[in-house]
């Protein structure tokens, strides 16, 4: 069934914003764990703690914007979330120290508007179209993160840290722009009346949806630790140089994509979304305990932190789509908003875990701790969905 022009005008529109955000964001993480390390006061936890405050902010103010999207309209509170995206990154840009960038990168994270883009696009889908519609925000923001851990070390050949905080503030105008002209400001939407915290309880008591929240925040904390782990054992214990790490990451970025596009496209086809989600944390687990074991041998380390990050743009493709099957339309903003925060939750812990881990020289410890509760996650959750087979044959039984 075709798009609608109204379908693929929002739908380009949430991508186009969704990547300049990402681009601009991701650009930093390969590359900060090792240039931040020169400012100022810098240590391996402030250095952390400046790649995860992002997350803290996000995750503050994800559900808050969420619901006041669903009672002011979606473009307004957009627009400023970009505004403070812009912000944010001229602050760090003209900071000399390790407290200015921690700052800067505080008020860019206060732009969170992930959650009011989806809801954006799930305003303006027909449900049959919604689905393959927010996979395909997914897949664009795992490309966006594959591009941009490619372009940053790269970069660093031309331009500074502070130049890369400059490209932020640039890219968070061009999507002021965007929305602008691309987003009509008299778009209908079903305005929202419950309040706050009814909205939240509603949100909670929607069957499966906490584990899809627990499933992102559990992705995004170990994901955010292994890319400040990567870059800095890539440079200490390898000795491979910063601007030559593109090497590594655009081989797999276009291995992702060959692979886990045409995954997430079965996937949505055969409806085997319970199956990808155990199999996909079994992988992870698995890459964590061998990026631990194989930490001085490249081949094996290299290809433990692919199966890593396969298996982390197939949930972080499929995981939104989920979603938003389960949530009712007045819900959407306030639910997209609890599974942003619960993402950038995990980003900020991922990214202040793994800087400390490194300055104690616990970081084996960590990654032993982090593939477990992969493990443990995977089968409860598999317990978990067997369970709501078991119910859904049954009609009479009460639900789980």
């Amino acid at each position: 069934m075709a798009l609608t022009p109204v379908e693929r005008r929002i739908t380009l529109t949430v991508i186009s914003l969704m990547a300049l955000r990402m681009v601009g964001l991701f650009l930093l993480i390969p590359v900060l764990p090792v240039l931040a390390m020169q400012f100022q006061g810098a240590t391996p936890t402030l250095v952390g703690l400046s790649i995860g405050i992002y997350g803290l902010t996000q995750a503050c103010l994800q559900i808050p914007l969420g619901w006041l999207s669903d009672r002011w309209g979606r473009r307004p509170v957009i627009l400023l979330g970009l505004v403070m995206f812009v912000v944010g990154g001229v602050v760090a840009a003209l900071s000399s120290s390790i407290e200015g960038i921690i700052i800067g990168r505080a008020v860019q994270g206060s732009g969170a508007i992930s959650s009011v883009l989806l809801a954006l696009l799930a305003d303006v889908s027909r449900p049959e179209q919604r689905a393959k519609l927010m996979a395909a925000v997914g897949i664009s923001i795992g490309a966006s993160f594959s591009l941009a851990i490619v372009a940053g070390p790269t970069l660093t050949h031309w331009l500074s840290l502070t130049d890369l905080f400059w490209f932020t503030a640039i890219a968070g105008s061009l999507g002021i722009l965007l929305v602008a002209f691309g987003v009509p400001g008299n778009m209908a939407m079903q305005t929202q009346t419950t309040p706050f915290m009814q909205a939240m309880r509603a949100c909670m008591q929607v069957p499966g949806l906490l584990w899809l929240v627990g499933s992102v925040l559990l992705i995004h904390l170990l994901m955010t630790a292994v890319f400040m782990i990567f870059p800095y054992q890539l440079t200490q214990n390898f000795a491979w140089p910063l601007p030559t790490h593109w090497q590594i990451y655009l081989p797999l970025m276009l291995f992702v994509l060959v692979l886990v596009m045409p995954c997430l496209g079965w996937v949505e086809r055969h409806r085997q979304h319970k199956k990808l989600l155990v199999s996909a944390f079994a992988g992870l687990s698995l890459g964590v305990v061998c990026m631990q074991r194989l930490d001085h041998y490249l081949p094996g380390w290299l290809l433990a932190f692919a199966l890593i990050f396969v298996c982390f743009n197939i949930l972080e493709g499929s995981l939104p789509s989920l979603l938003s099957r389960l949530v009712p339309a007045h819900l959407k903003g306030s639910a997209l908003g609890l599974f942003a925060s619960a993402q950038f939750i995990g980003a900020f812990a991922g990214g202040v875990l793994a800087g400390h881990g490194l300055e104690i020289n616990h970081i084996h410890r960590f990654l032993m701790v982090m593939a477990l509760i992969c493990l443990v996650w995977g089968v409860l959750m598999a317990a978990y969905l067997s369970l709501q087979v078991v119910y859904a044959e049954k009609p009479d039984s009460p639900r789980v």
